[in-house]
C-alpha cells in the first residue's frame, strides 16, 4: 500500500467507527482494483518476509467473535428455559455478568485439565466449551497480565504450553459457531469439572461458589444469586459465614488473597508446592523489557513483609500467625492494603497501584475476568455491526482485501510504536482486529515484541474513552509524520 493511501485510510477511521459505506456496482462500472499484500513488512530497522498474522487466522478470529455474539444474544434475551427463573427476571447487563461469572468458574476448573497434545487430540479431548474459550480469549487480550500470570501462578503453568491453541483450534475446526463437540468430550468434561459441557446446561445447574472465610478460614458455600442482590455474582455480594458469622464480601476475600501472597516465601519453593500459589506479588515480576525480573519482585516482596513486621520465622503450621498478623494490620480493608503497599513501594509508586489493582476477589487471577469479558463485548459488537463476523463475508478477493489491508496496517502500526517507545498510540478497528489476533498467540506475541519492538506492548482495554480520543488524535499526527 502506498504511503498516501495508507495515511488516508488511517485518517478516515475514528473511534466512533461507523461502518464503511456499502459499495453498489453500476452497469458498466469497472471492478475495484485488485490489492496485493506487501512482499515484506518493515518494523523499525528490521524486515519481515511474512506477517505476524494471516488472513486465515483473522477469519478464524472473526468466526469466534460470531459465536460469542450468538451466545450473548441468547443470554441477553433471557428466554432460554435453562436460565434460572430469577436470572431471567434480571436486566440483560446483570444477567450477562452472572453468566460470565459462571464461565470464569468453569475456566478456573478447566485450567487443571489443559495439556500439550497434538491439535486433533486437543480439539477432540481437551478443547473447552465456548464460554470458557470466551474467558480465555479476554484474558489473552490483557497480554501483560496474561504473560505474567502464566509465569507467576502455578494454576496457569500448564496452559502456558498451549498458549497458541485457542486460535489454532478455531482454524482447525472451521466455523466454531456450528461446531459440535464429540459425545466423549462432553462426557469427560462433565466428569472432570462437575458441570455439563453446554454453557446453558451448566448455567441451569451452577448455583453456589465456595469461598474461604477471611476470619475463621472455614470453607463456605455462597449462592451466585439472591433476590436481595447479595449473591457472589452480584454487586452487593455479602454473605455471613456459617461458622463465625463474619460478613464475607469481595473486598475482604481480596484482602485474604493478598495476605496469603504476602506470607509466601520467594526463597522457599515448598511454599509454591504446598500452597499452589505464587510467591511474588502481581505486577512486580514483569516489565516491558524484562519478562522475569525476580530481583525487583523479590525486593518489593521483602519490603512489603517488613511493613507488616514479618521478620521472625512463623511459629504455627501453615504460617497462620503471619496470616493473622497481616489481616489484623489491614483490618480486612483494601484501603489499608493500598496504604501498606504504597509504603513498601516508596520509590515505585506506580507498581503499588498495579499490585493493589490485581486484588478484586478470591480468584487467583490478577485481573477481573468477568469485567474483561464484558469490556470485550464492545469490540465484538462493532465487528458484528460491520457484518465482518458473518460467514462468507470475506469469501471474495475484493472483500478479502480489507483483511489484507488490516494486516499491512497493523505492521505499520507496530513500526510506529517501535520508533517512539515512550508514546501511547490508539489503533483503528481494522488494526485492532489484527492486534487482537496476534495476542491470541501469546508465545509468538511475546517473542515478536521482544525481537522487533524491543519491549512488550500491552493492550489495556480499561482506558477511558475521552483519553483514547485525545491519544487517537496524537496517533493520527504521528502516523501522518511517519508516512511523509
Amino acid at each position: 500500500m502506498g504511503a498516501d493511501a495508507l495515511q488516508q485510510a488511517f485518517e478516515n477511521q475514528s473511534i466512533a467507527t461507523e461502518p464503511p459505506p456499502s459499495y453498489t456496482a453500476t452497469a458498466g462500472a469497472e471492478r475495484p482494483p485488485a490489492y496485493s499484500p506487501p512482499s515484506s513488512y518493515r518494523i523499525g530497522a528490521q524486515t519481515l518476509s511474512s506477517p505476524f498474522v494471516t488472513i486465515e487466522q483473522l477469519k478464524a478470529h472473526l468466526s469466534l467473535l460470531k459465536a460469542f455474539k450468538q451466545l450473548k444474544t441468547v443470554v441477553d434475551e433471557g428466554k432460554d428455559a435453562r436460565i434460572p427463573e430469577f436470572a431471567r427476571s434480571m436486566e440483560p447487563l446483570p444477567r450477562w455478568g452472572w453468566f460470565v461469572g459462571l464461565a470464569v468458574e468453569r475456566f478456573q476448573r478447566w485450567l487443571l485439565l489443559a495439556a500439550k497434545v497434538p491439535m486433533a487430540i486437543w480439539v477432540q479431548q481437551i478443547m473447552p466449551p465456548l464460554d470458557v474459550l470466551m474467558v480465555w480469549h479476554s484474558y489473552l487480550l490483557n497480554p501483560f497480565w496474561y504473560a505474567e500470570d502464566t509465569t507467576r501462578l502455578p494454576i496457569l503453568s500448564d496452559i502456558r504450553s498451549v498458549n497458541d491453541y485457542l486460535l489454532q483450534s478455531i482454524v482447525y475446526v472451521g466455523d466454531i459457531s456450528t461446531y459440535e463437540a464429540p459425545l466423549e468430550r462432553k462426557s469427560s468434561w462433565l466428569q472432570q469439572t462437575g458441570t455439563p459441557f453446554d454453557p446453558l446446561d451448566a448455567a441451569e445447574q451452577m448455583t453456589y461458589h465456595e469461598v474461604e472465610c477471611p476470619q475463621c478460614l472455614m470453607r463456605v458455600s455462597v449462592p451466585f444469586l439472591t433476590p436481595e442482590g447479595t449473591g457472589y455474582s452480584q454487586h452487593q455480594f455479602a454473605v455471613g459465614c456459617s461458622s463465625c458469622k463474619f460478613m464475607i464480601t469481595k473486598e475482604n476475600l481480596a484482602v485474604l488473597k493478598y495476605a496469603r501472597d504476602i506470607i509466601l516465601d520467594p526463597e522457599n519453593p515448598g511454599d509454591v508446592q504446598s500452597h499452589g500459589k505464587a510467591v511474588f506479588l502481581p505486577g512486580t515480576l514483569r516489565t516491558p523489557v524484562n519478562p522475569l525480573d525476580e530481583r525487583v519482585a523479590g525486593v518489593i516482596k521483602m519490603a512489603t513483609k517488613i511493613v507488616f513486621g514479618l521478620k521472625e520465622p512463623p511459629q504455627l503450621p501453615g504460617k497462620k500467625d503471619w496470616l493473622d498478623k497481616v489481616m489484623k494490620h489491614v483490618e480486612f480493608s483494601m484501603v489499608k492494603v493500598r496504604a501498606a503497599t504504597t509504603v513498601a513501594c516508596t520509590t515505585r509508586g506506580r507498581r503499588a497501584l498495579r499490585i493493589v489493582g490485581a486484588y478484586t476477589d478470591d480468584r487467583p487471577f490478577s485481573i477481573d475476568l468477568v469485567g474483561a469479558v464484558i469490556r470485550q463485548g464492545s469490540f465484538v459488537d462493532k465487528m458484528h455491526n460491520f457484518g465482518w463476523t458473518e460467514t462468507g463475508y470475506f469469501d471474495s478477493k475484493e472483500d478479502e482485501a480489507v483483511l489484507v489491508h488490516s494486516i499491512a496496517r497493523y505492521h505499520a502500526f507496530l513500526d510506529l510504536m517501535s520508533s517512539t517507545p515512550t508514546s501511547f498510540f490508539v489503533p483503528t478497528l481494522d488494526i485492532d482486529l489484527a492486534w487482537h489476533t496476534h495476542q491470541m498467540m501469546a508465545i509468538n506475541y511475546n517473542n515478536d515484541c521482544a525481537k522487533y519492538i524491543k519491549r512488550y506492548i500491552d493492550h489495556d482495554d480499561k482506558i477511558e474513552e475521552d483519553y483514547l480520543a485525545n491519544k487517537f488524535d496524537l496517533t493520527c499526527r504521528a502516523w501522518q509524520a511517519s508516512t511523509v
